[in-house]
């Protein structure tokens, strides 16, 4: 029943993603989901510009052709989900994925339409840096044991705690 409402997007992210978990070689399943996150690039969400064609016409004045805005809202109300409605919005996708994932750290969506999946590569890339780099930075080796610097603790600590092992655009 979940996927009775998802867009043509929303699959095509959903089989990309899984692709993307497979070559990366990760588990089926994340031991800790708070450090799993996703950050998504989307120029918009989908559009069914046949559905909307047909609500159009079927609201059209016969004699001026113009759009009846009474009929068109009533066309619409009757012709479309709201579900399907709410599958349209561009933040639906990364719903999706952290959903069927499992995904419960950092989860971002960029909406930059065609430079959407570059920008989200790019971000996420930096974030994996900034975490990396802050991890180095405050810890110590001692005895082959990683530990954590008490004296100067990370400044954004939730950064840190909430690790992006995978990004997807």
């Amino acid at each position: 029943a979940y996927f009775k409402f998802l867009g043509r997007h929303s699959f095509f992210a959903l089989e990309a993603a899984n692709e993307a978990i497979q070559d990366a070689g990760l588990p089926g399943n994340v031991a800790d989901p708070s450090k799993f996150g996703i950050y998504f690039g989307a120029g918009e969400g989908g559009f069914n510009f046949k559905e909307y064609a047909s609500i159009v016409s079927q609201s059209m004045n016969g004699s001026d052709s113009t759009v009846d805005a009474g009929l068109y809202f009533k066309n619409s109300v009757k012709g479309i989900h709201p579900l399907l409605l709410l599958e349209r919005e561009p933040f639906q996708v990364v719903n999706h994925l952290s959903r069927v994932f499992g995904a419960q750290g950092a989860i971002s969506n960029c909406l930059t339409a065609c430079a959407a999946s570059s920008q989200a590569i790019g971000e996420a890339a930096e974030i994996i840096r900034t975490i990396a780099q802050a991890v180095e930075r405050h810890q110590v080796r001692e005895r082959g044991r990683a530990v954590d610097c008490a004296a100067e603790p990370p400044r954004d600590r939730r950064h840190v705690e909430r690790v992006v092992e995978v990004g997807v655009a």
